[in-house]
Parts: C-alpha cells; sequence; structure tokens
C-alpha cells in the first residue's frame, strides 16, 4: 500500500518554521510509515529474513539493512525502545538462579545468560506461558575477564537495590574459568554449581575406558559392543525393573559399572556432608578394584576432576537450601539447579537462525577486512535473539464480518423471516488480520400463502473440509498458497484454519507434470544426509524433475536406469557436474575393428567442472614438486594456490585480485626464481589461453600441447647435468601430461569434456549455471529444512504465479 501525501507550504514573512503536518505517519529518515517501520522492526527481532521484509515492504534491502543498524544503536547512536525493552533494571534485581552457558556464533563463542527462577506452579522446566524476559543477555566472549565484569555490574545493581550480600546460585557446565570468574566477583559469597548432565558424561566415559582396558586388544568390534552392554547395564541400574545384564560382560566389567552407578548417588544423597562421605568411600573402592584388575587408570580423570580438582564441592553444592529453587514435598529433596533450561534456549536460538536463509555462512578469514563489520553483525544478532525469545508473538487481529441473507419474495411481498442458527466461518485474510464472517440461517414465512422455504447461504459459498467449515474464497486462497513455500504454522496463525485441515488440503493438491527437455541438466545435492538429483532444463535452468531414491543415496547407476525408461526415451544429452556420473563407452570388438558406442543419451561435461578437472590435476603436480623445495615455499604452498593456478596476465584478474597486485607479483617473482617451477607455470597458462581462444578445438589443442611440451623440455632441460633435479622435472612434466589423458580418443569421459567445451562457446553457450543458480534458490526455501519431500518437489515443479 502506498500513500501519497501532499501538503501546502507557507512561508512565515518572520522567519517562523512550519512543523511537518505528517510528523506523526511518515518516519523521520525514510519513506516509510512510522507504522510500516515498527512492523518491519518489529518482524525482524522475531527473526524474519531482511530479504522476505524487503520483498513484502517493497523497498530495498540495502534501505532496510540501514535503518535496522540506526534502530540497533551499533554506530554510537541512541536505540530503538523495541531493542532494548529487554534491558529491563527491575527483573535484574529480583535475580536469584543464574544459568551460564556458551554458544558458538560464526566460529566464535559467545557467553549465554539465564534466569533460572521457577515458573508460576513451582516448576523449573520451560514453560512457554512463563519464559518471558528469562534469557538476561548474550556477551560477545566467555573469557574471565568478560564473565567477571558482568558479574560485578549484577552485583552492583542488587547493591543499589538494597541487598549487599547478595548469594546467587550460580549453574555452570565445568569449564574453570567460570569457577575462577565466580570467585573474583563475589569474593566466595556465590553458590556455584556443577551441571549433572556433564559430570555424568565424565562418568560414562571413564566407564568406556574401564571397559576398553578390560576387553581383548584383538577384536575392536568386541569392544564397541562390550561398552553398549555396560552403558545398557549402568541405565538398568538406575531402573526400577529388574536388572539383567548382558552374558558377555565378565565379572569385573559389571563390578566396573557398579562403580559407575555408585557415584551417581552424589545427586541423592540429603545434605553435602553425606555426599562427601560418598565420594570418599567410593575412591577407596575404586582403588581395590583397580589393584585387583591390574588397573591403575581405572576411573581417574573422574577422581582427579571430583578429588584434586576440587569439583566435588560445586557438585554437591546443589545439596544446599540455597541452591534449591523449588522445595519439594515434605520429606523430599527439590530439583536440582542444572543449566537444561539454558540448554533449551540454545537450541530455539539455533533454530531461530536456521530461519535466515545466509545461516550456513562462515565467517571471513582475514580479520582486518571484516572488523568494521563483525560488531555491528553482533549487536543486531545479539537484539533479535534478545527479542525474539523474551517477549510473546501478539494475537493476530481478527476482524468480524456481518452478513445478512435476504430472502426471496413471495407473492409479491417480503416474508418473515425466523432465524434458527448463526452460522460462523473462516474468510479469507485481509491485510494480515484474520476474517471471520457470521450470519442468520432459519427459515422464511410467507404471511399470504404460509410457504415456508429454508433460508441459508448458497452451497457453491461454502467448503467444508472433515468437520471444519470455511469459505469458498479461503479455500482457494489456502490452495494458492500450499502451492507455494508456506509453513503449515504460518498460514494456521494468518487465516486460523487448523494445521490437520491445511494438511489435508495439501494431500489434495495434484503433482505437477512436466516434460523433460531434449536436453537437461543433472545436479546432485544433499537433502537430510541424501543425495538428491536436480533435473534441470539446460536452456532455462527451469526445475523438470527431482529424484530421491527411496533408500541410500541416488548413483550413477540409478541415473542411467533412470534415462533407460520409456518415459525418458526422447532426451537425448544429459548434462553433468561430475566425471563419474559419465558411463564408459559400450566396446563391440569386430573381426575388422573394434567401436566405441556411447551408452545411452549423449554426455556433456559442464565447461566449468572441465577446467576444475584439469587445474585438480596440474595442482596435484605443482603442490608435489614444490613440497621438495626449499622451507619458504613450503610453507607458503596454500599461501600461493592462487597464484599458481591463475593467470599471469593482470588484465584478466578481479577486484580483489588487483588490489594486492604488489603481493601477487612478489609471489610470482618468488615462486619463477626455479626454473622447473616457471617451465610448468608457462604450459599451464598457455594451454589455460589456448582452450580460451579456441574451446571447439579441445582434442586437437591437448595433442598440440602435449607434443609442444616434449619439444621444450628437450630444448630447456636437454643439457642439464643434475641428475637428481632433473629427475624430479621429468617427473612434473610427468604429471602435467597426465591432465591432456582427459582428451584420449573414445573415452567417455573425453567426448564428455570436449562436447561441453564446444556448446559453450556455441552461440547458444549452453552451460550449468543457470541450473546451479535455480539449486540455490531451491536450497533457500523454508521447506528444504524441513521433511516432506513431496512437498518440496512440488513447490519447486510448480510455476511461481505472482499477483
Amino acid at each position: 500500500m502506498i500513500l501519497h501525501l501532499s501538503t501546502r507550504r507557507w512561508r512565515c514573512p518572520n522567519g517562523c518554521t512550519q512543523a511537518d503536518p505528517f510528523g506523526s505517519i511518515r518516519h523521520a529518515t525514510t519513506k516509510l510509515t512510522r507504522r510500516l517501520y515498527e512492523e518491519i522492526l518489529t518482524s525482524w527481532l522475531r527473526g524474519e529474513a531482511v530479504r522476505t521484509l524487503a520483498r513484502q515492504a517493497g523497498v530495498s534491502e540495502q534501505l532496510l539493512w540501514n535503518l535496522l543498524n540506526e534502530a540497533v544503536g551499533v554506530r554510537g547512536g541512541r536505540a530503538h525502545p523495541l531493542v532494548g525493552s529487554w534491558r529491563d533494571r527491575r527483573r535484574l534485581e529480583a535475580l536469584q538462579f543464574i544459568g551460564i552457558d556458551e554458544l558458538f556464533w560464526r566460529g566464535q563463542p559467545l557467553l549465554v545468560v539465564m534466569d533460572l527462577r521457577p515458573n508460576d506452579s513451582g516448576s523449573v522446566k520451560s514453560a512457554s506461558a512463563n519464559r518471558e524476559h528469562r534469557l538476561i543477555d548474550i556477551l560477545p566472549a566467555r573469557d574471565v575477564a568478560a564473565v567477571e565484569r558482568f558479574l560485578r555490574d549484577l552485583d552492583e545493581i542488587k547493591r543499589g537495590a538494597g541487598t549487599p550480600a547478595w548469594t546467587p546460585a550460580i549453574a555452570t557446565d565445568m569449564w574453570g574459568d567460570y569457577r575462577v570468574a565466580i570467585r573474583r566477583a563475589f569474593s566466595g559469597r556465590a553458590i556455584h554449581v556443577a551441571d549433572r548432565f556433564h559430570i555424568a558424561l565424565k562418568i560414562t566415559e571413564d566407564l568406556d575406558r574401564v571397559i576398553a582396558a578390560l576387553a581383548p586388544p584383538s577384536d575392536r568390534r568386541r569392544e564397541s559392543r562390550l561398552k553398549a552392554a555396560a552403558r545398557a547395564y549402568l541405565k538398568a541400574l538406575g531402573g526400577d525393573s529388574a536388572v539383567t545384564a548382558d552374558p558377555s560382560l565378565t565379572p569385573p566389567m559389571r563390578e566396573a559399572a557398579e562403580l559407575a552407578y555408585r557415584i551417581q548417588g552424589l545427586w541423592t544423597v540429603e545434605t553435602p556432608m553425606e555426599g562427601l562421605q560418598l565420594f570418599r568411600t567410593w575412591r577407596q573402592d575404586v582403588r581395590r578394584f583397580a589393584g585387583r584388575v591390574g588397573n591403575d587408570g581405572a576411573f581417574a580423570r573422574l577422581i582427579y576432576l571430583l578429588d584434586q580438582d576440587s569439583w566435588v564441592i560445586e557438585t554437591l553444592n546443589a545439596h544446599r537450601p540455597e541452591a534449591k529453587p523449588v522445595a519439594g514435598p515434605v520429606g523430599t529433596a527439590g530439583p536440582l539447579l542444572t543449566t537444561a533450561r539454558v540448554e533449551r534456549m540454545i537450541r530455539r536460538i539455533r533454530a531461530m537462525e536456521r530461519r535466515s536463509p545466509n545461516h550456513r555462512r562462515l565467517p571471513f578469514a582475514q580479520e582486518d577486512q571484516t572488523r568494521w563489520d563483525e560488531e555491528p553483525r553482533f549487536h543486531r544478532y545479539r537484539a533479535r535473539v534478545l527479542y525474539a525469545l523474551n517477549t510473546r508473538a501478539p494475537q493476530p487481529a481478527i476482524l468480524q464480518r456481518d452478513l445478512q441473507l435476504i430472502p426471496q419474495p413471495c407473492c409479491d411481498v417480503v416474508p418473515d423471516v425466523v432465524p434458527h442458527t448463526v452460522r460462523r466461518v473462516a474468510d479469507r485474510p485481509l491485510m494480515g488480520a484474520r476474517v471471520v464472517t457470521h450470519w442468520e440461517e432459519g427459515e422464511t414465512v410467507c404471511p399470504h400463502c404460509g410457504e415456508t422455504r429454508p433460508l441459508q447461504m448458497p452451497p457453491e459459498e461454502l467448503t467444508q473440509v472433515g468437520t471444519f467449515t470455511m469459505r469458498a474464497a479461503l479455500e482457494s486462497h489456502l490452495l494458492r498458497c500450499l502451492q507455494g513455500d508456506h509453513a503449515l504454522t504460518a498460514l494456521h496463525q494468518a487465516t486460523g484454519v487448523p494445521v490437520s485441515v491445511l494438511r489435508t488440503l495439501r494431500l489434495t493438491l495434484p503433482l505437477p507434470e512436466i516434460d523433460l527437455p531434449a536436453a537437461i541438466g543433472v545436479i546432485p545435492f544433499s537433502w537430510r544426509r541424501q543425495r538428491c538429483l536436480l533435473i534441470t532444463d539446460i536452456a532455462t535452468g527451469r526445475p523438470a524433475e527431482l529424484l530421491r531414491a527411496p533408500q541410500g543415496d541416488w548413483t550413477p547407476d540409478m541415473l542411467q536406469e533412470w534415462l533407460s525408461e520409456p518415459g525418458q526415451a526422447h532426451v537425448e544429452r544429459v548434462w553433468v557436474e561430475r566425471p563419474e556420473w559419465i558411463p564408459e563407452h559400450e566396446v563391440r570388438s569386430t573381426s575388422q575393428e573394434l567401436t566405441f558406442t556411447p551408452v545411452g543419451p549423449q554426455r556433456v561435461l559442464d565447461p566449468f567442472s572441465s577446467f576444475r578437472l584439469i587445474q585438480k590435476g596440474i595442482r596435484q603436480a605443482l603442490d608435489e614438486y614444490t613440497s621438495r623445495m626449499e622451507v619458504s615455499v613450503r610453507r607458503a604452498r596454500p599461501r600461493y594456490r592462487v597464484t599458481l593456478s591463475a593467470n599471469p596476465d593482470p588484465s584478466t584478474w578481479s577486484v580483489d585480485e588487483r588490489l594486492r597486485r604488489r603481493e601477487r607479483e612478489a609471489q610470482w617473482e618468488h615462486l619463477t626464481q626455479d626454473e622447473g617451477l616457471q617451465y610448468a607455470l608457462v604450459r599451464l597458462h598457455d594451454l589455460r589461453a589456448r582452450l580460451k581462444a579456441r574451446p571447439e578445438e579441445t582434442a586437437r589443442i591437448f595433442r598440440e600441447w602435449r607434443d609442444e611440451g616434449q619439444q621444450r623440455f628437450a630444448q630447456a632441460f636437454g643439457n642439464e647435468t643434475d641428475v637428481a633435479w632433473l629427475d624430479r622435472v621429468s617427473k612434473l612434466e610427468q604429471a602435467l601430461g597426465r591432465a591432456q589423458e582427459l582428451a584420449v580418443p573414445n573415452d567417455a569421459v573425453s567426448d564428455a569434456l570436449i562436447l561441453g567445451l564446444q556448446l559453450a562457446a556455441s552461440e547458444s553457450s549452453l552451460t550449468l549455471a543457470r541450473s546451479r543458480r535455480r539449486l540455490r534458490s531451491v536450497k533457500e526455501l523454508s521447506l528444504y529444512r524441513g521433511q516432506d519431500w513431496e512437498q518440496l518437489r512440488r513447490v519447486v515443479l510448480t510455476p511461481v504465479a505472482h499477483d
């Protein structure tokens, strides 16, 4: 919706300024209304992608990024009230139970701090109705100084609120820096509780080491089975049913599992002193057990962690009355303080990250190029997480539309209406709000003849799916949405239609019928750890089919079997990315000659894959050669890879390479000091220049390049007397010669490579570039991260209908 605003501008002779008459409507710096700006900011804070918001609002993505940076306050400005609404000082003043854990974002650890106070019902489990303001903050680092600084700030807030002797209970994992920071910040006043899950994990790991030491060293498979059996026995010891051990476990192994179960009693004792006595007794029994079986390292790491590193104190702190968020019934202990809720919060953060289409991107390697952008990126990430997970999503607005059914005249008069029921059905949403339409139904009675007729909505206006009734306009709207990339939960929130009804409607959608073109492209991709195939029209890049194997991955043999079906008999050419998808030629021997016949449709190797295949072989040869050179070159091989494979002509370089021209030229001079490496680089660039100039003559270019290489090698190194160096250069020449083996006559890969280069150089310029771009758009769909393959296939193959 676009509003056109116009106003007269009055000029005062005394120099008075005129107020903006649309100041309450229009945003101050952009051509957006304040309402649209608030809606965009709120949707972005809840986790919506900027690309989606820009498309919905009809503005550029760069404009939205500028607005969001300004709202977050990353440039030193004042943050928007929506961004800073989670910084409530009053909830920090009531803080008592804290959970701390780390979250890895873009390769760096972040510190997640959460409030672990119990819910209104007295439970410490997470509940959606009591999750507001539970995530306290996210810190950009988790070192000792950052954790100590944050805890000191919390202590100052509590002192300002009139609580000078604040004794918080802090649950963390067993990372030593957490303990150091808590001791420094509170000087021993805080109650540090070690997380139960991490200690139980240490117990299980030590049990596996004991089983591995007691198992026969010859059979590794049996060792794995024994470990699994010992874990099952350990789990059965803590259950209520009868305990039965696996017969393969020896008595020492069962005793080790029983010792591991006994130390788990640290969480069932009533007082810390009782738990300390339990640990001392268990430690003595472990030493006696180690002496009997001849394994001095039995549970050694766990004993060192709990005893010498004194983590048993933090473990038993969970039984202190001050560390109990909820008191148990009379005679029982309440639940322990753990970081389980923090772990669940981190999983929710990960789920929100996956909604972004760029969540797979990794940080840049060069710190100097991204220093200016890392800080704004973290502030945006922090603001989104804190707002989305500390506030409830508002209920959608509901518009109620009243209809009145007009009765048909009878005897030239309007009959009387006798209402019986009020119908209330869902209608098509309007401007982001649900619409509910209701009317009265009954019967009409003519005052003259007394005829009675039913007064109902025309049946073509309504539709019913199961027991749910809605307007026909809403059904057509839902069917159109279900053909696109729309989640069922989002449609349920927008229309109010139950998810079960939406799932039933989706099953009624027909699968698109698309005829395969004569030339197709085949691109493998991974979906839910399974290799699938995207079949496209090579001319337009439009998807023609999505293939998935019933079990396992899609293989080249399965592709050949699929192409041999009658429905694909008209396919003439198949473009592939990798040589393994090209079947070998069928050899037929006669009395006169051998003939090589292609198997199935003609295969074409994509030019990009061809050059990548050639460069891979040549690069391996150069790496093998440089591994025997001086130390400076061997250490710099990863940095010189671009120089080894790139063209030395600066006119072909990218903008980034031109900015680093001096560095590239210095690397080139360093490498060309070696005559053998200089010879190889010249030959490499000669081959690239020839293929780029005359790609339709690929076979002859490879043959000429091989013959001229032999002559150049004889002229350059024919009189060399150093036998060792000459042998090394000869091996390099042989390795470079293996690159031309790709163009061997009567070879399937060679024919596919030559044909791909020729078609790419023709006027049609056919490559898999369009198909790769379409695959990237498929991977950005929200359905791609789901589990419904049929719906993903239906959406990908259905042409997009724009309103």
